[in-house]
């Protein structure tokens, strides 16, 4: 792994666009920098209760608020990570500007993290017919039905392994830090407002709408110029 100590916001860019040669670069966004790169279930306590019991209870009991039933456990499991299920997938996005976003609105007093993160396995159609409770490492998995939130933050999903719950046990893993210090969020966001990576942009519905008319007020601007 690599570390960048960022100066400012086109410094960022600058390094970001220095390592554009990568294919199938992923970014995430993290407001705290000591967070490490582990899914929400490495995470979370559970006691006795295993992965799959919980899993399984996600799936009786969502079905009846779920219109279109998602087709395999794959889906499934993208459906309970976008709905805040501890799972053991990580939320990543082709767009360091998201990423950014992601890092930097919350949590003003702690420096944030940027990752860069480029995988070395890539799910295959064959793959994705296993049971994702038997992987074992940690492979790039592309969304197969994307809702707005998804489709509007280009997002992406590594799917982990018990053997790699973070990313950075993974022996093959190419991946950057950018550590960008507490005082550089304010400059953050209002430099990703003015290119048009907002809440209401990143979250398109009705929360994402209220949560950017506050952020705006909070600031003093106009809101009519800074909504539409």
């Amino acid at each position: 792994m690599k570390t960048i100590e960022i100066k400012d916001f086109t410094h960022f860019l600058e390094e970001v666009r220095s390592h554009s040669t990568w294919n199938w670069s992923l970014f995430r966004g993290q407001a705290d920098l000591e967070w490490s790169l582990k899914p929400k279930l490495a995470r979370t306590a559970f006691g006795s209760r295993s992965e799959r019991e919980l899993f399984d209870a996600w799936k009786r009991r969502a079905r009846e608020f779920v219109p279109l039933l998602p087709a395999n456990d794959w889906e499934w499991l993208m459906l309970a990570q976008h709905h805040g299920l501890p799972t053991r997938l990580l939320d990543w996005t082709q767009n360091p500007l998201v990423a950014g976003f992601f890092a930097c609105k919350d949590l003003p007093t702690k420096d944030a993290a940027i990752w860069m993160h480029r995988p070395q396995k890539i799910l295959s159609p064959k793959a994705i017919e296993k049971n994702p409770f038997e992987i074992s490492e940690v492979y790039l998995l592309r969304p197969s039905s994307v809702s707005p939130r998804v489709a509007s933050q280009s997002g992406m999903f590594t799917v982990h392994g018990q053997r790699c719950w973070d990313l950075l046990d993974s022996t093959k893993s190419e991946t950057i830090k950018y550590q960008i210090d507490s005082k550089l969020k304010t400059q953050f966001m209002d430099e990703l407002s003015f290119l048009g990576v907002n809440y209401a942009k990143v979250f398109p519905d009705l929360d994402g709408l209220a949560r950017q008319l506050t952020w705006v007020c909070e600031r003093g601007d106009d809101l009519e110029r800074e909504i539409t």
